[in-house]
C-alpha cells in the first residue's frame, strides 16, 4: 500500500511448513513475501512457523532508500525422545531390553526488528546503514537470546558488471541458559572485502571475498538466517547461477 508516493506501506501474514535443516538449503537463496524475509532454518529440520510482519518504507529516487520493519513469528519443532529400558538378572548381566519413542511438540517464539538506509552518493558508489534486533525464546530448551547487529556497507559498481564491497559489522549478543561456557554478554566487530562479477542479462554472479578481515576470536550464536561468522579470517568463492 502507497499512501504517498515515496512512502510503501508492507504487511504480511505468512506460514512455513515443514521446513528442512539449513544442511539442506545451502544452495538456495532466501525467500521473501511482501519483502520480509522467511526464517527458513530456524531451530530444527521439519520446523512449522507462523508470522506476522509490517513494514514502513520511504524513498527518494536515485538519492536515498530507507524503512523499517517489524517480524513476530511462531515455531513449533518436533522433538523425538527415545526411553530405552535394560532387562538385568540376579547376577546383573543383560538378558533383554525395550525401547519407546515419544514424539512432542517444542515451540519457541522470535521477534525481529530492522532498521536500513542506503544512499547514493555517485552512479556508481552506494553505502549503507543497517541495524537488527533478534530477540529469541526457545520454550522447550528454557533458553533465550538478544542479538544486535549492525553493519555498515560500501559498495562500488562498474558498469561493465564488476562490484567491490566492503563490510563492518557489530554483533553484540546476549546468551541466557546454553550453558556456563556460553551465557552472558559478547560483543565484537568483523570486517568483510570482496569482490563480484555480474553475469550478463543477470544469469547470476560469482563473487570471491575474505571475512574476518581482522582475524577477530569470539563465541556467537547465529539465528535463522543470520550466517555464523567464523572466529578466524577466512576467504571463499560463491558461483550464483539464475536460470
Amino acid at each position: 500500500f502507497a499512501p504517498l508516493e515515496a512512502v510503501t506501506l508492507r504487511t504480511a501474514y505468512f506460514q512455513t511448513l515443514g521446513g528442512s535443516p539449513a544442511s539442506n538449503l545451502d544452495s538456495l537463496e532466501p525467500s521473501f513475501v511482501s519483502g520480509f524475509e522467511q526464517a527458513l532454518d530456524d531451530v530444527f529440520g521439519g520446523t512449522t512457523g507462523e508470522h506476522a510482519a509490517v513494514g514502513l518504507d520511504f524513498k527518494v529516487p536515485n538519492l536515498a532508500y530507507t524503512g523499517v520493519e517489524l517480524v513476530k513469528s511462531r515455531f513449533d519443532s518436533p522433538i523425538r525422545s527415545v526411553t530405552t529400558t535394560l532387562e538385568v538378572d540376579d547376577g546383573f548381566s543383560v538378558v533383554g531390553s525395550s525401547e519407546s519413542v515419544a514424539q512432542a511438540l517444542g515451540t519457541s517464539d522470535s521477534r525481529r526488528f530492522r532498521a536500513y538506509h542506503y544512499q547514493v552518493l555517485s552512479k556508481q558508489l552506494v553505502a549503507g546503514l543497517t541495524y537488527t534486533l533478534r530477540e529469541d525464546d526457545l520454550d522447550f530448551q528454557a533458553t533465550s537470546a538478544d542479538t544486535h547487529r549492525g553493519v555498515g556497507s560500501l559498495n562500488w559498481f562498474h558498469p561493465r558488471g564488476y562490484v567491490l564491497f566492503g563490510n563492518l559489522t557489530w554483533r553484540d549478543q546476549t546468551l541466557r541458559g546454553f550453558g556456563e561456557r556460553f551465557d552472558g554478554s559478547n560483543d565484537f566487530w568483523t570486517v568483510d572485502v570482496g569482490a563480484s562479477y555480474l553475469l550478463p542479462k543477470r544469469h547470476g554472479s560469482v563473487t570471491v571475498g575474505i571475512q574476518n578481515l581482522l582475524d577477530r576470536s569470539f563465541e556467537y550464536e547465529g539465528f535463522g538466517n543470520d550466517i555464523q561468522p567464523l572466529p578466524n579470517i577466512n576467504g571463499f568463492v560463491k558461483l550464483s547461477l539464475n536460470f
